[in-house]
C-alpha cells in the first residue's frame, strides 16, 4: 500500500514510527536487564554464600581473568548462576537442566590469539 500525503506528513509519520520503536526497544532492554540482574543476584547470593569462604578479591568486578583464577568449585557456581539467570529471560527453562545435568557440564578455558580468555561450559 503506497503512502500518500505531503512530504511533511510522511516525514512526521516516519520519524514518529522510528521514535516509538526506539522507546520500545529501550524499555524492553531495561526490563530484560532488570529481570536478569534480579535473578542473578538471587542465585549468586544463595549459591556462593558457603562456597566463597576464604576466597578474596574485588567483589564489584568479575572479569574473565578474575574468573579464571578462582577455584574450580567457585567458578562453576558463578558460570552456572549466569546461565541459569539468563535462560528464563530468553524463554528457556534452565532449572530442569541444572538440577539433572549439573555434574555432566565441564568448564573449558580457551585463549584466543589476542590473549583473551573465554570460559566455555560444555553441553552433555
Amino acid at each position: 500500500m503506497p503512502i500518500t500525503g505531503s512530504n511533511s506528513q510522511v516525514s512526521t509519520a516516519s520519524s514518529s514510527n522510528n521514535y516509538f520503536r526506539q522507546i520500545g526497544a529501550s524499555i524492553g532492554t531495561a526490563v530484560v536487564g532488570s529481570l536478569f540482574i534480579a535473578r542473578l543476584t538471587d542465585l549468586m547470593s544463595t549459591r556462593l554464600s558457603v562456597a566463597v569462604a576464604g576466597v578474596t578479591g574485588d567483589t564489584n568486578s568479575l572479569t574473565p581473568a578474575a574468573l579464571r583464577d578462582l577455584p574450580d568449585a567457585v567458578r562453576e557456581i558463578i558460570v552456572s548462576a549466569y546461565n541459569d539467570a539468563l535462560a528464563p529471560v530468553l524463554g528457556r527453562d534452565s532449572d530442569a537442566e541444572s538440577d539433572t545435568d549439573a555434574e555432566s557440564h565441564e568448564l573449558t578455558t580457551v585463549n584466543d590469539q589476542t590473549g583473551a580468555t573465554s570460559i566455555i561450559r560444555s553441553q552433555p
